[in-house]
């Protein structure tokens, strides 16, 4: 009777209670929703849990369980199929309710919440339960770690522990879990704003990895296609594919990371252009073992500055390069994640800066940083979804980079601002290169008002030439006379040589290739420095009488002496010397090739050396290239030395430079010589100059005084001449007088009728007219002009008394030689 009375009556027995409802179950569904879990493909750590509960508690089965709002599912099983049951019917969802103990039904028949449960009268028939809950660090119970019996039983205390101990250690995996998840989302994000995507191949697997963002790149769906080698080249556009072959074997070759800018078509035939960055881990044997790398769509900005930049094609030069920084800003701590792109943009470690913005903003330009901070608070409290600024930044060189900085606002559902993820891009050198384009511009701008200066200028000396050279003739033979005649003659040649040199360095004219007598040349060039630079320098010549003569132009070769005198100068101060020398040189092959020469042979040596501060190698190595300057803006052009080595280039030369700091630098030009002229004779003096022999000769020039005195020359000489003042009249009288006229002299640039077009009409009147073509500014465009329209002589302003008449007599005597033969 004693063990009948303690048995439940039988109404109780039968009887089934639905779990209470926690009190924080919005919150607790929440955190049970963010570790992503529920419906997942089972996994080994929870299975483990559920076997070593089972162990631990000597049962034959055994679960690790998740209650959400209409379910109990299970995750791992033992003894059972997994699954879900209705929550009413569940155990656990009455475990939850007691978070800080472990729930145990010793015979779930005689507990009147359980007995008429349909887990308990049909299905598994349990009778004995105990449910160690789930607890979060929030203090959620979420679900247990279970055990379960057919038959009655009960647990030690020992058991009840380790079965706590269980359900912490699930917990723990399933934070884990929720960490690497909300990694990988972030990574993710960050990947889709940025467009940056990376892969993995692991060599000896063979197996390759893509991220999301990779398949979104290349225009096809997340994992719609096999990640290998093949699959990727076979997206590359055929014009790149041999660049990434060669890309791809180069990375075997190195530890060091490498990059490319590449182009891929897509499934519906768009063309996108792809920056790869990559590097390769070796194993042991010196073998590649892991191939890592990101894929960047840089369409926007690659058309982008072809639009802006369209003149960078013809530098060769890319934008190079915009080195993204990526970053994650948590707004509520203020700390921030930065991609390794911080250290190789601004060579900063991860330690280095501290990842929180009140240390990243110190390292703003004073100038820049209020500006960057309001406009960063107005985004963030506006209720904008983007930022974007551009400032500088000040990096681990202490150098600012100009960077371009946006980001993406991320908000809750009330609107508040809770991260910021974006990335910085690097401008520096884009805005160098802006800046030399403008430069570039202003040079041009330069050459055109040169060439304009010059023609006119050509225009004025003509005649005051010519003039010296009539009045010569007519002169008296009073000494003094003839003196002063000869010193404004050599000053208006000095004139003429001036303008050509101007032309020379602003647009590149090329000159007339005579032979050079250096000695006089540097003579010449060291005594006008030495009355114009300052007394502290001295000037030292070593000049042997017996140089070999040199084809050059002399005042491009002056050009190139004095621009390096002037960076000599520069270099020095607090005073020196400057110390000019030439030898002569025959180079064999072994020693042109040793120095990055051109072709053997006999050559004339000039050193530029002085005393001053010299030249670090990071800075010799780059002396040559345009615009490249030490000196402070406004003070140099960085154009000198580059325009030093086009001239030597020119001439078929080489330079060799030799330089350190606090020794001096010295600069050595080798010009091609030409031993045989010096041994031709002379050439003929100007008393023997040809004469006419009553030629009719036409002269067009729409300057008066040109006109005038190129007519009193000509006739000095025993020729007729008529004259015009543009293309048109030059037309008319030839076709009033064609019969007489023998020869035409004219101009190439005139108003109404230029000088091409007049001598196109003039010999579609007569072919085998003989013209003489003259310009005051003596480009290879002229030339080419005059070249085309039929003219073989060409008279280059100012012309003197004596070029005037050879040429004129050239003319004629071509015209003739046929019929003499």
């Amino acid at each position: 009777m004693g063990g009948a009375s303690r048995r439940p009556p039988l109404q109780s027995a039968m009887s089934h209670t639905t779990p209470p409802i926690p009190v924080n179950e919005a919150e607790r569904l929440g955190t049970l929703a963010r570790y992503r879990i529920l419906d997942t493909a089972p996994e080994e750590a929870y299975d483990s849990a559920a076997r070593l509960a089972a162990m631990i508690c000597g049962t034959p089965l055994a679960f690790v369980s998740l209650v959400d709002k209409h379910r109990r599912w299970t995750k791992a099983a033992v003894g059972i199929e997994p699954g879900a049951v209705p929550r009413e019917n569940s155990f656990c969802a009455h475990a939850i309710n007691h978070p800080e103990e472990v729930m145990v039904i010793p015979d779930a028949t005689r507990d009147e919440r359980f007995a008429d449960n349909p887990m308990v009268r049909d299905g598994p028939r349990l009778r004995f339960y105990a449910g160690a809950p789930l607890v979060t660090p929030e203090g959620f119970a979420i679900g247990t770690v279970c055990v379960a019996d057919r038959c009655e039983r009960n647990l030690s205390a020992a058991q009840q522990t380790a079965l706590r101990m269980l359900a912490t250690l699930v917990v723990s995996n399933l934070e884990e879990r929720r960490v690497l998840a909300d990694l990988g989302l972030r990574l993710e994000t960050v990947q889709r704003l940025s467009h940056v995507g990376d892969w993995e191949y692991d060599v000896p697997k063979k197996q390759q990895y893509w991220s999301a963002e990779i398949y979104r790149i290349l225009g096809v769906p997340p994992g719609s296609i096999t990640p290998t080698l093949i699959t990727a080249l076979s997206c590359v556009h055929p014009e790149d594919r041999k660049r990434v072959h060669r890309f791809e074997l180069s990375l075997r070759k190195t530890t060091e990371p490498r990059e490319l800018d590449h182009r891929i078509i897509r499934p519906d035939g768009a063309i996108r252009h792809l920056r790869t960055r990559a590097e390769v881990k070796f194993g042991d044997d010196g073998q590649p073992l892991r191939f890592t790398g990101t894929v960047q769509d840089i369409t926007d900005s690659k058309l982008a500055e072809e639009a802006l930049h369209a003149s960078e094609q013809r530098y060769k030069l890319v934008s190079r390069a915009t080195s993204d920084v990526l970053w994650d800003w948590d707004l509520a701590s203020g700390t921030i994640w930065r991609s390794e792109g911080f250290k190789t943009v601004f060579g900063f470690t991860s330690d280095e800066v501290e990842p929180v913005w009140d240390q990243l903003s110190k390292r703003l330009h004073a100038e820049d940083r209020d500006r960057v901070i309001d406009g960063l608070r107005r985004a963030i409290e506006s209720g904008q979804e983007t930022w974007m600024d551009e400032y500088r930044f000040r990096r681990t060189d202490n150098q600012y980079a100009v960077v371009r900085d946006r980001g993406t606002i991320i908000r809750d559902a009330q609107g508040t601002a809770r991260r910021m993820v974006g990335g910085m891009t690097d401008l520096t050198e884009q805005k160098k290169l802006e800046a030399q384009y403008l430069r570039v511009q202003r040079m041009e701008s330069i050459g055109t008002l040169a060439g304009g200066i010059a023609h006119d200028l050509n225009n004025v000396l003509s005649p005051i030439i010519m003039s010296i050279d009539l009045l010569r003739l007519e002169g008296s033979a009073d000494p003094r006379h003839t003196q002063l005649l000869d010193t404004m003659r050599v000053s208006a040649r000095r004139g003429a040589d001036l303008v050509r040199q101007v032309l020379t360095f602003a647009r590149g004219v090329e000159g007339q290739r005579v032979a050079v007598d250096l000695q006089p040349l540097i003579g010449d060039l060291a005594g006008m420095i030495a009355e114009t630079f300052p007394p502290k320098i001295a000037i030292v010549r070593e000049i042997p009488t017996n140089l070999w003569p040199v084809v050059g132009d002399a005042t491009q070769i002056h050009q190139v002496l004095l621009n390096l005198a002037v960076n000599a100068r520069d270099a020095m101060p607090d005073g020196g010397t400057l110390k000019f020398a030439a030898d002569n040189l025959t180079a064999d092959a072994q020693f042109v090739t040793t120095i990055g020469g051109n072709q053997p042979g006999p050559y004339v040596v000039l050193a530029v050396t002085d005393t001053g501060t010299g030249m670090p190698p990071d800075v010799r190595d780059r002396i040559f290239e345009p615009f490249f300057t030490t000196k402070e803006r406004g003070k140099g052009t960085g154009l000198g030395l580059s325009t030093v080595h086009t001239i030597v280039k020119s001439h078929g030369g080489f330079l060799q430079v030799e330089s350190a700091i606090g020794r001096g630098t010295t600069f050595r030009i080798y010009l091609p010589a030409d031993r045989e002229l010096a041994h031709r004779p002379p050439a003929k003096s100007a008393g023997a100059v040809p004469r006419g022999n009553g030629e009719w000769v036409l002269v067009v020039d729409d300057e008066e005084p040109v006109l005038t005195v190129t007519q009193r020359s000509l006739e000095a000489f025993g020729y007729q001449v008529l004259t015009a003042s543009d293309g048109v009249e030059a037309v008319a009288v030839f076709a009033q007088h064609r019969d007489k006229v023998a020869v035409v002299v004219i101009d190439m640039a005139m108003p109404v009728m230029d000088g091409p077009s007049a001598i196109n009409a003039l010999l579609h009147i007569d072919p085998d007219l003989p013209i003489v073509a003259a310009s005051g500014l003596a480009s290879n465009v002229t030339l080419a002009k005059a070249s085309v329209a039929g003219v073989k002589d060409f008279l280059a302003k100012p012309y003197t008394t004596e070029a005037l008449l050879t040429l004129v007599r050239k003319a004629l005597d071509r015209r003739r030689a046929p019929a003499a033969a």
